[in-house]
């Protein structure tokens, strides 16, 4: 069938640029297949302080959520379905964001913001669309988590009150802002608050290094009273709490100099009393239907839900617990325990738990839960359940509704998808067999009119790196089918996960499946590869780059024959940096080590094995007087291998090893010049070399040689830009392909006179992922591009006029 094409003529159109006379022809794709998957898109918790459930009176439920720049929010109908889904983008850069909401007028209010930039304030119908929106400046960094500096209530008549420390502000329910105002005394560059609504007024509460604020307006926005409070050599003091009490009062709840604190105001601002605890902070204060008085301590290692003794302060009882709201009596705790479970239990006024409900595990690094709310009859709030799943949508946070009796209801799961881009990871083609394509989530196999011949994926939901499975490598067979090696990493189900040698037919159906014998071997641990299939007539040779050894296996097309061996490699992390399989069957591979180190790093090795046809080792080589990754060097085409080693200010040098481990003399680059540190080197099929290198000091030009095997520069191209980008390598069968940055294109070099043979558009230019092309002998050129419509990674074929297969003078085992 046919794949995803943009046609030509979309091809054509998006062409950066003219063609000007003398330049090398701009070659347009013939086709081009975007490579895409429909990933689950996660939804998160966007905080554990901030209340995420909010009761509708015809008894539905919505629910807002974050994920990807987004803010999702769901409406739940009375028997837990979803009924309706809407996600607002968002743009932030850093941080988290949060959400706010309530309900006034059948309408929802969302505040989002993160913890250095402006808050936005939307206006949501019925129907969750958006009404409108108004912007609220940043005047402060959030003191801990962004919940400390988002706030908002709603007033009777449908307008609301929002703050993003240190500003708050009135918006009507038209979008109108009525007022706006600041805190004067906030001038320090971290800081939390908090506002309430009580009868008469508006209290807003600003703190932030020693200096407190608790200010109170009218419903125009005058201000009426502050009360400022400033200590010195206490450390920080923050007020994270409000609560308007029925006298027209409040009560704060906060921190003092790492110890709680818990104050009283009467109806004008006056304060009438403030208290601090032990060292925990306040982070919450809420009153039960009969007035007993709750306030959550958080600690470095834990927290406490604690009843107090409103006039006083004084401490009646506490209980662990990481979030509470309060209930008619007593209150609703949750609980994160230290063996991850999440906990949820009903806790009378005097301190005793009526009932404790299981609600799942936690995973570091996640909100386990977003703060309990009162949706009616029950209490409902978002649980992030880490238990382990074969379901993949079994890790979105799920409403659960909890009754007076403790009888949990969990609502329907939600799960959503949307398409992404797969990232190009290999591609190996073939004269009249196509392409195929390994984006670790899927192989394809398209034909040269661009037709999808097949497509498999690793794993359902498998999108990307980090996946349950994913595909580190592939090749094409002889017969047109494939050969691929499918890496699990460790799980909790797999520890040590595990490496299987795949084989499929011409059609994509599955043959053959066996264990590489390796185990779970990481295929991220360098920045090269790790595991290279060589395929043969009627087999494959797989190489895997393990600790310290080189593993070699072999397979037959029917999966039988298996065989593994393991040659000792001297570098700890090392990867395969070149391989090629010989006419009589035996293997030359060249691997380089590499690894994070600061001062006194291990040596580093570039390592030439030449294993035999039955896996036995025929000579090893080492390059240990120099650090590994300043030397260059290639398998050419008759098995010997060329590197290419620095020399500081002296002119590089060329040593030849070969097949039985001999080595040649050092031969001096003179012609080239001194100063030169290589980056890569490729075998041409007459015996020459291509080298290219860049300078060790500033001021030089990234450089281009073609050299003869006795180091005679034969043709050389100055100013080669971007040489030493991984886009820049040399690639296929005709020449060097550089990156152009002034205009974005692919550059072909002739391989003899290293001059522009032609251009290839080459999308929007943007790099992540390998990025790899192949050259045919035919002409026919396959290569990665990044399409400019949602940065979309596609597979291109494009045609170089003029070719035959005498041209064929360069050749790369695998790039």
């Amino acid at each position: 069938m046919r794949g995803p094409i943009v046609p030509l003529v979309f091809a054509l159109a998006s062409l950066p640029h003219a063609v000007h006379a003398g330049e090398a022809p701009l070659l347009a794709p013939q086709w081009i297949a975007r490579q895409t998957e429909d990933q689950l898109v996660y939804d998160r918790i966007a905080s554990s302080a901030a209340p995420a459930t909010i009761g509708m009176p015809d008894g539905s439920v919505i629910a807002v959520t974050t994920a990807n720049r987004e803010i999702v929010l769901r409406r739940y109908a009375a028997d837990g379905s979803v009924a309706r889904t809407n996600a607002m983008p968002v743009d932030y850069e850093h941080g988290e964001f949060v959400v706010r909401a309530s309900i006034a007028d059948d309408a929802l209010y969302v505040l989002a913001g993160n913890d250095d930039s402006a808050a936005t304030l939307t206006r949501f119908d019925a129907s969750l669309e958006p009404v409108w929106s108004v912007s609220m400046p940043a005047e402060a960094y959030c003191s801990g988590e962004p919940s400390t500096c988002l706030h908002l209530e709603v007033l009777g008549d449908g307008s609301v009150v929002a703050m993003r420390a240190f500003r708050t502000m009135r918006v009507g329910s038209d979008g109108q802002v009525l007022w706006s105002a600041s805190d004067p005394a906030a001038t320090y560059q971290f800081g939390a608050g908090d506002l309430a609504v009580g009868a008469d007024a508006v209290w807003v509460a600003t703190s932030g290094g020693s200096t407190v604020t608790l200010a109170r307006y009218d419903f125009d926005g005058m201000r009426l009273s502050a009360d400022v409070s400033s200590c010195t050599g206490c450390g920080a003091s923050f007020i994270y709490d409000v609560d308007a009490t029925s006298d027209g009062g409040a009560r704060i709840a906060g921190s003092i100099g790492g110890h709680g604190l818990y104050a009283r105001y009467d109806a004008l601002g006056f304060p009438l009393m403030q208290v601090t605890a032990d060292a925990r902070a306040y982070t919450r204060i809420d009153a039960d239907g009969d007035g007993a008085t709750y306030v959550l301590a958080t600690g470095f290692q834990d927290s406490v839900v604690r009843r107090i003794d409103p006039s006083t302060g004084d401490e009646q009882w506490s209980l662990p617990a990481n979030d509470f709201t309060a209930r008619d009596a007593g209150v609703f705790a949750l609980r994160f325990t230290p063996e991850r479970a999440i906990e949820g239990s009903a806790i009378d006024p005097g301190g005793t738990a009526e009932w404790t409900q299981s609600l799942g595990t936690w995973s570091p690094g996640w909100n386990p839960a977003s703060h309990p709310a009162d949706v009616g009859a029950s209490i409902a709030f978002l649980v992030a359940d880490a238990t382990p799943s074969d379901d993949r949508c079994a890790a979105y946070p799920r409403i659960v509704r909890i009754d007076a009796g403790g009888d949990p209801y969990w609502f329907a799961q939600p799960c959503r998808t949307h398409v992404v881009s797969s990232m190009v990871w290999a591609l190996d083609a073939r004269a009249g067999v196509g392409v195929l394509v390994d984006t670790l989530a899927h192989l394809a196999l398209y034909s040269p009119d661009g037709d999808l011949r097949w497509r498999s994926h690793a794993c359902e939901w498998c999108a990307d790196y980090g996946d349950a499975s994913m595909w580190v490598a592939a090749a094409l067979a002889h017969d047109g089918g494939a050969w691929a090696i499918r890496w699990n990493p460790p799980s909790l189900a797999d520890p040590d996960g595990r490496t299987l040698i795949e084989r499929y037919d011409a059609q994509g159906n599955a043959l053959v499946a066996v264990d590489s014998l390796v185990g779970g071997s990481s295929a991220f641990d360098a920045p090269g590869k790790r595991f290279v299939p060589l395929p043969g007539p009627s087999d494959l040779v797989m190489l895997f780059a393990g600790s310290q050894s080189l593993y070699w296996q072999h397979v037959a097309d029917d999966g039988s024959d298996l065989d593994i061996r393991a040659h000792p490699v001297s570098d700890q992390t090392f990867y395969i940096d070149g391989a090629r399989r010989l006419v009589d069957g035996s293997v030359v591979v060249l691997t380089k080590g590499w690894g994070y180190c600061g001062v006194g790093c291990p040596p580093f090795y570039v390592t030439v094995l030449h294993i035999a046809q039955d896996g036995d080792l025929i000579s090893r080589r080492e390059l240990p007087e120099t650090y590994a990754p300043s030397i260059a060097a290639a398998v050419g085409a008759d098995g010997d291998t060329v590197a290419i080693l620095p020399h500081g200010d002296d002119p590089m040098t060329l040593r030849r090893i070969h097949l039985d481990g001999s080595v040649d003399a050092d031969i001096p680059l003179d012609e080239a010049g001194g100063g030169f540190r290589p980056e890569f080197i490729a075998a041409l099929d007459d015996g020459s070399w291509l080298v290219g290198a860049y300078p060790w000091a500033s001021g030089g030009s990234d450089t281009l040689w073609r050299i003869d095997a006795q180091g005679h520069v034969l043709a050389t191209r100055h100013e080669a830009r971007y040489l030493t980008d991984v886009e820049s390598t040399a690639y296929g069968i005709f020449g060097m392909r550089l990156v152009d940055p002034g205009v974005e294109d692919a550059v072909l070099l002739d391989p003899l006179s290293l001059a522009d043979r032609a251009r290839f558009y080459n999308g929007t230019g943007v790099t992540y992922g390998p990025r790899p092309w192949r050259m045919l002998d035919d002409g026919s050129v396959y290569g990665t591009i990044t399409l400019p419509q949602g940065d979309i990674q596609a597979v291109a074929r494009y045609s170089v006029p003029g070719t035959t297969p005498s041209d064929v003078i360069f050749r790369n085992a695998f790039d």
